[in-house]
């Protein structure tokens, strides 16, 4: 997948933020706010199969073309997503822009209503319940670095074999937290093809078991289509392996597609600890990488770019935020196999997939925010050197002394009764029996 970026001139409104104006959208011929996203009008001789290949976005008064080749685009999630996942409609959250700059433009506002009381540390506290945009009470110095590496999609013996194994049941690279516990890891899993003993194997070796619903579907908000994709996946898991079902904590829902609040209303009637669904890609405009925080409160429409968002109250439901990495080019993307790791490329060497993985964590180390190692093993399949490199990089963070890798709920855990990483280190925290 390579990115083309063609820049037209556009004209700006006086007065408020710059606009682009006569952009040719797959809705027609729209004028498009600033950092607003549109699938590309089809050109002549381009089948409706093509749809959702170009999509425009406006940059400070200036259109910038983005290509994602073999994929499709997503505008609810803001990424070039699999074709399944493909969505052009028009972003709600964006106003329509008169056809012709005017000096006094009326708005609307499209935010959610505030709730009853805004989420605060009078109404929200540890352990239950922690404010969006909120950190731990601890400094910077004090305050270990987590990183969050995650998998998603069915467990096959192909994955097993040529990443899982080696990374982490084998752990070819030494890769220890402070505490000297091997690090750990998570699998967002689906049902189809995949091989329950491999999930059972790395349940053993202290990785946590997720969900990713039966199907591979998001395409509905109906209770008991969500309650049977959501808990029937558990059920399988239960059923097949000996993991009981308080050990199956998260769920992500497939194609980051929120199932509205039937999807949390299902995870907390059920007792799951916490979803990983909502995203924060935008960091290249300015966006703050997020700690994970519960629903207690409803989310403001612009902290939830994948809507729709959860309008109401989740008590104690926590969300692992999706937080973005950023590509090469310049572009963001919730999953890290959606960046460019060398210029337009999605392709490189050991080094530069190294040098892709540093420059991402280094944004996340100066705030001690805990990064995300969201991906498909699919990534490691493909490209060979994103493996090697990844055993590289972690060995390299790892040596800094305060980085932990550990699982969501592991994480949550921490945060419920934080302590500093220098008495971290002391502890059992993360191991399994046999490392204690």
């Amino acid at each position: 997948m390579s990115f083309k970026v063609i820049v037209f001139s556009c004209l700006m409104l006086s007065t408020a933020a710059a606009v682009c104006y006569n952009a040719a959208t797959s809705n027609g011929v729209r004028n498009l706010q600033d950092n607003e996203y549109a699938c590309k009008a089809l050109e002549a001789g381009e089948s409706s199969a093509e749809l959702g290949r170009n999509v425009w976005r406006c940059v400070s008064g200036m259109l910038t073309n983005l290509t994602c080749n073999s994929l499709r685009w997503d505008n609810q999630n803001k990424i070039c997503n699999w074709p399944q996942a493909f969505n052009c409609d028009a972003d709600p959250a964006f106003s329509q822009v008169p056809t012709k700059p005017v000096s006094d433009a009326s708005t609307t506002s499209t935010t959610t209503p505030a709730p009853i009381s805004k989420c605060s540390p009078s109404n929200c506290d540890i352990p239950n319940c922690f404010c969006y945009g909120n950190r731990p009470n601890l400094t910077l110095e004090e305050t270990p670095q987590f990183v969050l590496l995650t998998f998603d999609d069915a467990v096959t013996i192909s994955v097993y074999s040529s990443v899982y194994r080696k990374l982490l049941i084998d752990n070819y690279w030494n890769l220890y937290n402070p505490n000297n516990c091997s690090i750990k890891s998570t699998f967002f899993i689906t049902h189809n093809y995949t091989d329950y003993s491999l999930v059972q194997t790395l349940y053993d070796y202290g990785h946590e078991i997720a969900d990713h619903t039966v199907n591979h579907v998001s395409n509905t908000d109906l209770y008991s289509e969500v309650y049977s994709e959501i808990v029937g996946l558990r059920d399988l898991i239960v059923n097949k392996t000996k993991i009981k079902p308080d050990d199956i904590k998260g769920f992500r829902s497939p194609y980051l597609k929120i199932m509205g609040d039937t999807q949390y209303d299902v995870l907390r009637s059920n007792k799951f600890l916490y979803d990983s669904t909502i995203t924060n890609i935008e960091l290249q405009v300015g966006r703050r990488p997020l700690w994970p925080f519960t629903l207690d409160y409803p989310i403001d429409d612009n902290g939830c770019p994948n809507r729709p968002c959860p309008a109401r109250q989740h008590p104690g439901l926590w969300e692992i935020p999706m937080n973005s990495w950023v590509g090469s080019n310049g572009f963001s993307c919730g999953m890290i196999d959606g960046c460019t790791v060398k210029g337009n490329d999605f392709s490189g060497t050991v080094d530069d997939f190294v040098a892709y993985y540093r420059n991402n964590f280094n944004k996340f180390y100066a705030q001690r925010v805990p990064m995300h190692l969201f991906s498909h093993a699919s990534m490691f399949l493909k490209y060979e050197a994103a493996l090697e490199a990844l055993g590289i990089f972690l060995q390299e963070i790892l040596a800094l002394g305060d980085v932990w890798l550990v699982t969501p709920s592991k994480l949550i855990f921490w945060m419920q009764n934080p302590i500093s990483y220098n008495w971290l280190k002391y502890t059992n925290y993360s191991c399994i029996a046999e490392e204690e």
